[in-house]
């Protein structure tokens, strides 16, 4: 990471912080905050396609799709739409390097498994990734631990456009890994197994919302919000809104699962 930072300018660190910043500020809608993220990165990173996905962990590279949790892209045409509604990616030279180091973090190009002769002579570029229009690429994972997952990026280049630098590796690897350090701290509230009704409640406080207003919101009594509320209390080991709320904002972060 030292090395990697070394080629970055202040001015490109000021923009991950500002992006981790608005994405923390978006967080609580997991499709609307990935697909301003995407925005984001295909104007960053000079991109026409961009790609965010959650997944279990896995080491079967046989058996992605049916174990993705979460999948947005923008940018992608009718051709790589239909192409991907197949759910076979083993047909991408990356994959089975990806597979084998899914699990753990990295952010790289495809050069650092193969060169660029290779890549513009598979089957895939040829019959796959020059119909969607894309060439170039970031491949970006961090892995998870608890709930034991893996949350991916990619981004591509149009077609004809110039190969990913090491400095756009880099800026793009610091932006997951800030993204990562956020999702791994300890959570007393443990979000990710929150019943749906009880995460209502949770974000009615974090919007400062009265338990009335929340009740009628929810379409339940008051007294039912108050029990969503002491199940809360309870589990975060605290006896107040204020405790609760103080507890939340040192986690401020997007929401991970969905």
């Amino acid at each position: 990471m030292t090395s990697d930072l070394s080629l970055l300018s202040s001015q490109d660190v000021v923009v991950v912080y500002r992006l981790i910043e608005q994405l923390c500020e978006r967080g609580n809608d997991v499709r609307a905050w990935r697909e301003y993220f995407l925005t984001e990165l295909c104007r960053i990173f000079d991109a026409q396609l961009g790609i965010s996905y959650l997944m279990n962990f896995s080491l079967d590279p046989g058996n992605v799709a049916p174990k993705t949790l979460v999948y947005i892209e923008i940018g992608s045409n009718a051709f790589w739409k239909n192409w991907l509604a197949k759910g076979d990616f083993t047909p991408n030279p990356a994959t089975p390097f990806i597979m084998e180091r899914f699990g753990t973090d990295f952010t790289c190009t495809h050069n650092e498994w193969f060169d660029d002769e290779h890549w513009h002579n598979s089957e895939f570029f040829r019959n796959v990734a020059r119909p969607s229009d894309w060439d170039y690429s970031i491949y970006s994972q961090v892995g998870i631990t608890r709930p034991g997952v893996v949350d991916g990026i990619g981004v591509a280049r149009r077609l004809g456009g110039p190969p990913y630098t090491p400095k756009e590796v880099a800026m793009l690897r610091l932006i997951h890994q800030e993204l990562a350090r956020l999702w791994r701290k300890h959570d007393p509230l443990d979000a990710h197994t929150i019943p749906p009704r009880q995460r209502e409640v949770l974000e009615g406080i974090r919007r400062g919302e009265s338990r009335k207003t929340i009740a009628e919101k929810m379409g339940v009594s008051d007294h039912t919000v108050h029990s969503y509320e002491k199940a809360l209390f309870d589990r975060a080991k605290v006896t107040s809104r204020m405790e609760l709320l103080a507890m939340l904002g040192k986690l401020i972060r997007p929401v991970l699962m969905p």
